[in-house]
Formats: structure tokens, C-alpha cells, sequence
């Protein structure tokens, strides 16, 4: 197995070429193993953005959710010329309609009474209530009056896994819109 003192093969060396393969078999060369890191950290990169840009998708998703909630909110004020809000708790927006007495949950409409946000989504800001428990009445933060006026509270959606955050502000035309934070 050893090669002559001249640097040549020897006869017996070149005679058995199943040998010299079996030997050079064993391991990966070098630029094997550079394709391979190469690559892994290529694929690693993609995943990586593919997730991040998932998350801002459900992130905005959740946001539009919320939106439509309020507008629905708004154009039911206006049309049934009754009061209608909105009760924020880091988990859900619950939309209800004050009948005269007291606040209550409206009957399902097209856009559904609740937006509940399922982890690592949540709301947060001043106007969100920490869950009081079973007990506490429920007063809504957002206020859509009858002649289309709203009063507002400051909140936003939170990704707390990634720490993205779209706050949810208010427009000059009555709307509202999902604004990033930084």
C-alpha cells in the first residue's frame, strides 16, 4: 500500500486498481462537503424568510379580520340608528349593540358578532381590557354612533412571537386602517 521511494505506484499498486478505489471510498472530499453546507444554508435562508413572510400574512390577515369587524359595526350603527360597539380583550373583538338599557351581543350578521385571535396573535394598547373574568360587565372601547361619528380607543394586533405590530388607526373618511409600527 505504500508507494516506492521514486514517488511511482508500484506494479502491485497499479495491478489492483478495486484497492486504490476502496481506499479513496471512506470519506467525502473537501468540496463535497462545502457543496453540501452550501446548500443546506441556501435552503435555510428560504425557509426562513417563508416563514417570517407567513406570519406577517396571518399577521395582516387577522388585522382585515378586525377591520371588517368595525366596519360592519359602523354601517350598522347608521342603518339601525342605534348605538353599536366594540369590547377589546387582548384575545378577541366582540361586537355588541346597546338596545336602549344595556349592552348585549347583536344576532350573528354577515361578518359575525366575535374576531377571536388564536396565539401569538393579541391585541394591545390603552384601549384593550385585560380579561376582568366571568363577572365584570363587558363596556365596549370602540363607539360607532347613529350620525356615523365613532369614538375610538388606541390599540393594536401584536405578533408576539416575531414582535410585529400593525396598529389599528382610525381615518379621516371614518374607516380604519392597519398601519405598521416600528
Amino acid at each position: 500500500m505504500r508507494i516506492s521511494e521514486t514517488g511511482i505506484w508500484t506494479a502491485e499498486q497499479r495491478a489492483d486498481p478495486d484497492r486504490n478505489a476502496r481506499r479513496r471510498s471512506f470519506g467525502f472530499t473537501l468540496l463535497e462537503v462545502l457543496v453540501v453546507v452550501a446548500l443546506l444554508a441556501i435552503v435555510g435562508a428560504a425557509l426562513t424568510l417563508a416563514l417570517g413572510a407567513r406570519d406577517e400574512r396571518e399577521l395582516v390577515a387577522n388585522g382585515e379580520r378586525i377591520l371588517a369587524l368595525l366596519d360592519y359595526a359602523r354601517d350598522a350603527a347608521i342603518a339601525s340608528d342605534r348605538v353599536y360597539g366594540c369590547y377589546l380583550s387582548p384575545a378577541a373583538v366582540t361586537l355588541l349593540v346597546h338596545d336602549g338599557r344595556q349592552w348585549r351581543t347583536p344576532a350573528g350578521g354577515s361578518a359575525g358578532t366575535t374576531v377571536a385571535l388564536a396565539p401569538p396573535f393579541a391585541l394591545r394598547g390603552a384601549g384593550v381590557a385585560e380579561d376582568a373574568g366571568s363577572g365584570a360587565p363587558r363596556l365596549p372601547q370602540l363607539l360607532f354612533l347613529p350620525d356615523g361619528e365613532r369614538r375610538a380607543a388606541a390599540f393594536a394586533i401584536v405578533d408576539t412571537a416575531a414582535g410585529e405590530t400593525r396598529a389599528i388607526v382610525a381615518t379621516p373618511a371614518g374607516g380604519f386602517a392597519l398601519a405598521a409600527e416600528r
